[in-house]
């Protein structure tokens, strides 16, 4: 998506920057507030299962990071506060001190495909215009997660669907360390699998590590506490892949081989009624049911089994309701016949479908009677 809206600006970074594009980056959560705690705070905060069956588990729960003060928390902006970083004075004879500078558009492409479309020309403009400060500096451009409001065609399609898990990540490091082995090894890592949580390490490794050997050093760091390795050092030698990297199999943006299985029609149309009776018990749980519609089973749009390991079937579902509301999941059939539900993503443009639960617990999975 980036390549494609945002052409001028990618070539621009490209070309005068030596900026290097990571394909295969890829979000730890569905929405942003998930993906922020996971590159600010390096925190997991949804459970679910990754590829090879490992269970992921939360590091806070949802008490934790809505009802308590995250102040003494370990945070990106706090390490940087300490690393030296002083806003309180904004005259230019501080360009020699170190700044960090966080800048995050909601709106400009969240609900339209084409929207970030609009920021390519302001966007390139404002880096040429300070092309000589963005050539001393680290540039990180980046998404938090993949697009989210598209169409079910959209989906359908081999694209739309790697996009939605797929964000952009584009980095940069000063001309002045451009020759010393980093961006060397930064190139290399862009050809791995990435995530969130190796973006934060090699944020932590910019303030805090790096500066001790003038950004020279690219050997293997194990930064305590962090669940990522920093993009400007050798990464371990394991694969790196969606059974061994903290990604929960629904975000997971390596290809696998499924077969479709929409002619089994009593099995799909199983599954496809189970989902709604566990979207209609979450809802339960979050005291909304009374604002919210009941459901109704419309069509199985996508019916794949991903796995199968003796009596235990992995398959992914995209089922459409009456209402209507679009519901993709990836869903466990184990030979006990217990169904297990990974993350439920609502797939359609819901819009402000679900605003009167604001007031209670938001939820997507909500359709508001009014």
């Amino acid at each position: 998506m980036m390549k494609r809206s945002l052409a001028k600006t990618v070539k621009f970074m490209t070309q005068k920057f030596q900026a290097v594009d990571f394909p295969s980056y890829s979000q730890v959560a569905s929405r942003s507030p998930g993906n922020a705690r996971y590159l600010w705070f390096g925190k997991q905060v949804e459970a679910g299962t990754m590829q090879s069956g490992r269970e992921v588990e939360v590091d806070w729960s949802k008490d934790e990071y809505c009802n308590h003060y995250m102040d003494d928390q370990p945070n990106m902006f706090k390490d940087f506060l300490e690393a030296g970083n002083n806003f309180s004075q904004r005259k230019k004879y501080i360009l020699d001190r170190p700044k960090f500078v966080w800048y995050w558009s909601v709106h400009l492409a969240h609900n339209f495909l084409m929207g970030v479309d609009r920021l390519d020309q302001p966007l390139l403009e404002f880096l040429q215009a300070n092309s000589e400060m963005f050539d001393n500096a680290f540039v990180v451009l980046m998404a938090d997660h993949g697009f989210r409001m598209g169409t079910t065609e959209f989906y359908a399609s081999e694209i739309g669907n790697l996009e939605r898990h797929n964000p952009a990540l584009m980095m940069s490091v000063p001309k002045k360390y451009r020759d010393n082995g980093i961006l060397e090894v930064l190139t290399n890592n862009s050809q791995r699998l990435q995530t969130h949580y190796d973006l934060r390490a090699t944020l932590l490794d910019i303030a805090k590590y790096q500066p001790s050997s003038q950004f020279t050093n690219t050997t293997l760091l194990k930064i305590p506490g962090e669940k990522g390795h920093s993009l400007l050092r050798e990464q371990p030698l394991t694969p790196r892949n969606c059974e061994t990297l903290p990604i929960i199999q629904d975000y997971c943006i390596c290809k696998s081989k499924s077969i479709d299985m929409k002619h089994d029609t009593k099995l799909s149309k199983r599954l496809a009624t189970a989902l709604i009776t566990y979207v209609h018990d979450r809802l339960e749980e979050l005291n909304v049911t009374t604002q919210c519609h009941k459901y109704e089973f419309d069509k199985v749009t996508t019916f794949n089994i991903i796995s199968l390991n003796g009596a235990k079937a992995n398959y992914k579902i995209v089922v459409k309701t009456k209402q209507p509301a679009i519901f993709e999941t990836l869903v466990t059939d184990n030979e006990t016949g217990k169904l297990e539900f990974g993350v439920i993503e609502r797939v359609d443009r819901y819009g402000m479908t679900t605003s009167c639960t604001k007031k209670t617990h938001y939820t997507p999975l909500c359709y508001c009677k009014e």
